[in-house]
């Protein structure tokens, strides 16, 4: 009765292997494309991808990870919602940013990893450098004074939030103006699209574009006097480069009134504090190499570490020939 009961269990085991290998088997010899009756598998896929880039994605997980570790330690990660704060924010105020991730979504998670490593990379490297009170307020009177484009980075800057058509052919300005004007129901921007699609593109993070200015400023003025509901053609600021088109039609939703820095937000000196620090701080990858050095690595292929350390410290590479 043992025996049966082994002999049975090892039945079972081996039909489990042979089930998963004929799922891999078929999983990667499977076709994911094909082009006039000529298959593309998946494993075919998955070899280009690993020869083109395994060791660029290795030394940019490597470098997460270990940048992620050290701020575990030195508790300065930053909170799920800091991220997505900042990734919002980003997508609200850089439209080629907000336009990209709508053409390819799958790169979201990794641009919110990015903003995750950057804010660990900064805290990290500034932690131990002492900043006063009063270098915080010569940052921020000093942006303030110089006449430098970012005076207003501090700041909350008063924000537009619009529908704003580029309009590739001019004979249709009028008529996507009048669309635009429709208030009862209004027509919402994927309609128009819809209806001229080779011709009308709305920018922003799904269809609102934001404009943004800095608080006491004229920048674009004519924008900003726009009343709630009105729609407006005008010319095309110089920040969109759309090749041909001189002229946008812009519906305006609504408007957020900005206000000057308050000194006394902690989130605000902090963020100012950082920015002073790193003036006094050594460059990252001097920062990074110890943490690197010290790092226990395990690969199936050796000479994975190496090649790593090439792409994340290009100067040592130098240095070796």
């Amino acid at each position: 009765m043992r025996f049966l009961r082994t002999a049975v269990w090892f039945i079972l085991a081996l039909s489990i292997l042979a089930n998963i290998f004929i799922w891999k088997r078929y999983t990667s010899g499977r076709t994911i494309l094909s082009v006039n009756g000529q298959s593309i598998t998946k494993k075919e896929m998955d070899d280009y991808l690993e020869q083109q880039f395994s060791p660029e994605y290795k030394a940019v997980r490597v470098g997460r990870i270990l940048t992620d570790q050290e701020a575990q330690k030195q508790n300065v990660v930053p909170t799920d919602k800091e991220v997505e704060d900042a990734f919002a924010e980003l997508k609200e105020r850089e439209w080629q940013f907000a336009q990209t991730l709508q053409l390819r979504p799958w790169l979201v998670q990794e641009r919110k990893d990015e903003i995750k490593q950057k804010i660990e990379q900064d805290r990290l490297m500034t932690k131990d450098i002492p900043v006063t009170d009063e270098e915080i307020n010569e940052e921020y009177r000093g942006m303030q004074s110089n006449g430098s484009p970012n005076a207003w980075i501090y700041d909350t800057p008063n924000l537009a939030h619009t529908e704003l058509a580029i309009v590739k052919v001019d004979g249709r300005i009028s008529d996507v103006q009048q669309l635009l004007e429709k208030s009862d129901p209004p027509i919402k921007p994927k309609v128009i699209v819809q209806q001229y699609p080779q011709e009308v593109q709305f920018l922003g993070d799904n269809e609102i574009f934001t404009f943004v200015q800095p608080v006491g400023s004229n920048v674009l003025a004519t924008i900003f006097s726009m009343p709630v509901g009105s729609v407006k053609v005008l010319d095309a600021p110089s920040d969109i480069q759309i090749p041909g088109v001189r002229k946008i039609v812009v519906r305006m939703m609504s408007i957020q009134p900005g206000h000057k820095a308050d000194l006394n937000d902690p989130k605000l000196k902090d963020k100012i504090r950082i920015a002073v620090a790193k003036k006094r701080s050594k460059p990252w990858t001097e920062f990074f190499a110890p943490i690197f050095d010290h790092a226990t690595f395990e690969s199936e292929n050796a000479g994975d570490r190496e090649v790593i350390e090439r792409i994340l410290f290009p100067d040592r590479a130098d240095t070796r020939k």
